[in-house]
């Protein structure tokens, strides 16, 4: 075979000329292991690209479960323990949820790390004091519009075992009434006409909401009435009852105005009757001499307000706040004066 161009002698089925390359139209064999056509390439791409992203899959499910965890557990700060996200004041939660952060705080080892969870509620200042702004707005059945501050955290046993996280006090009177309708302390707190009062018409004041979320707590109280000692003070359960002088100003004390007599043989007695609260504490109420921050109203006016102690050293007293915010006054129980609660959820 001959070139048609140059003329040269070609072998039969090259496919060009050996003198100038010019095409011969022969085909040229495949070699051995050529590669694959464009198309057969271009399925191959495909096939792989179908494969799933198993890693990718897996790492994107774990982290979701990561961040649902840390939301749960507030973890990233959007809810707490408690499951209920912060809000700005203590008025913008519901009773069940403060219910709720409640249970949280409740389990906290003491009232400084109690403290520690309030602050992520905006339950406290910056500082962690409660200084009576941590209030929430409250409508009595009659109608009446009051409020309650927090009076303290992680402070009361709950009856049926525990610790209740947050307690209140009412801002205000929600009525007057007298201790005993005769002029006695006999039986003190437990045997009182105010117990018996408070557990009925005095809840049923209460928004059902509130009434919902109350605690039975154990509160210690003298319960003979006139005595000087110290075991004459025993736990009741309550869900709504009244301050004791020991919770709102301490023990008594000579340095506190108490006479020293007073002190040796009553004060033991009305020392026992629980500890001062924080709200109380950090407002520095003392122990005689009148406190602006106690001064209570009802109706328009302040009003002397009663004390759940009996006075121990009379068989016809109880212990109440004077309308000036004094803690140490005491007068009849046969007498009718203000009704300021407290009460834990």
């Amino acid at each position: 075979m001959f070139c048609p161009k140059c003329g040269k002698e070609v072998p039969e089925g090259a496919a060009f000329c050996v003198g100038c390359g010019n095409p011969m139209g022969g085909a040229a064999p495949k070699a051995a292991g050529a590669s694959p056509t464009p198309h057969a390439a271009g399925a191959g791409c495909a096939a792989a690209k179908k494969r799933p992203p198993v890693v990718p899959l897996v790492v994107a499910a774990v982290a979701v479960i990561v961040v649902v965890t840390a939301i749960a557990t507030g973890g990233f700060g959007l809810l707490g323990g408690s499951g209920v996200s912060p809000k700005g004041s203590v008025e913008e939660y519901t009773w069940a949820e403060l219910s709720a952060i409640s249970d949280e705080i409740g389990k906290a080892s003491d009232e400084d790390a109690a403290v520690e969870v309030a602050k992520k509620y905006h339950l406290v200042n910056d500082d962690g004091t409660l200084d009576g702004s941590q209030r929430k707005s409250v409508t009595l059945a009659d109608g009446t519009q009051t409020s309650v501050q927090i009076a303290g955290f992680a402070h009361d046993a709950k009856t049926g075992g525990g610790t209740a996280g947050i307690t209140f006090i009412f801002a205000d009177a929600i009525a007057e009434h007298e201790m005993n309708s005769s002029d006695t302390s006999a039986g003190g707190w437990e045997a009182s006409e105010m117990r018996s009062w408070l557990a009925s018409e005095g809840k049923a004041l209460l928004p059902q909401d509130l009434q919902a979320e109350l605690v039975a707590v154990d509160k210690m109280t003298n319960n003979v009435g006139y005595t000087q000692d110290a075991s004459s003070v025993t736990a009741t359960s309550d869900e709504l009852w009244l301050f004791s002088y020991a919770e709102l100003a301490g023990t008594p004390t000579a340095e506190g105005g108490w006479s020293s007599s007073f002190v040796s043989e009553y004060g033991g007695v009305m020392g026992a009757e629980g500890s001062q609260y924080k709200l109380f504490r950090d407002k520095r109420v003392n122990q005689y001499s009148s406190n602006d921050f106690l001064v209570r109203y009802y109706e328009g006016e302040s009003r002397d307000w009663w004390e759940r102690s009996p006075g121990p050293n009379s068989s016809d007293l109880f212990v109440l706040v004077g309308s000036d915010g004094g803690p140490s006054h005491a007068l009849y129980a046969g007498y009718s004066y203000a009704v300021v609660p407290g009460f834990c959820i």
